[in-house]
């Protein structure tokens, strides 16, 4: 939370496809898929590994707020 007071922004955790690009909440996935880190891209539909990307954001934790970090995506 202290980034959070100096920015306004919360660093929030997303998977990026490494075929498209596309960021997504980690959130977003089901138990399995993380468990088993084979994870199918919601844009392009590529399965397998993802990159973890940290970035600045005005999504709250909880997932309430506007982008959700997929606008620059």
């Amino acid at each position: 939370m202290d980034h959070f007071k100096k920015t306004g922004k919360f660093l929030m955790h997303y998977h990026q496809c490494i075929h498209c690009g596309h960021l997504s909440r980690r959130e977003e996935y089901s138990i399995r898929a993380i468990a088993s880190g084979i994870y199918p891209c919601a844009r392009c539909g590529h399965e397998g590994p993802l990159n973890l990307v940290i970035q600045e954001d005005d999504v709250t934790p909880d997932g309430s707020g506007s982008s959700g970090g997929k606008g620059n995506n």
